[in-house]
């Protein structure tokens, strides 16, 4: 199970290095990366990300309420957002 979850967080880690998307990209583009704004947003996120790499391990469906612990609004474009 540690690596099964050490290659989601390496994969995680890819996709955040990947550029800023720009207009005419698909809308995944920009959801993914609004997604790993908030994950490694803040260094206080480890519990979270842990959390999250279990959901994506079980490859989840359920959609991810980007707000913050402390009750912050969920990331633009995030479910919970008004977009």
């Amino acid at each position: 199970p540690v690596q099964k979850a050490l290659l989601v967080v390496h994969r995680l880690a890819f996709l955040a290095q990947l550029p800023v998307p720009v207009e005419g990209q698909p809308e995944e583009r920009f959801a993914v990366h609004r997604y790993l704004k908030w994950l490694f947003g803040s260094p206080n996120h480890a519990p979270l990300m842990k959390r999250e790499v279990s959901r994506l391990m079980q490859r989840s469906l359920e959609p991810v309420d980007c707000s913050d612990s402390i009750g912050e609004a969920p990331a633009p474009g995030s479910y919970g957002a008004a977009v």
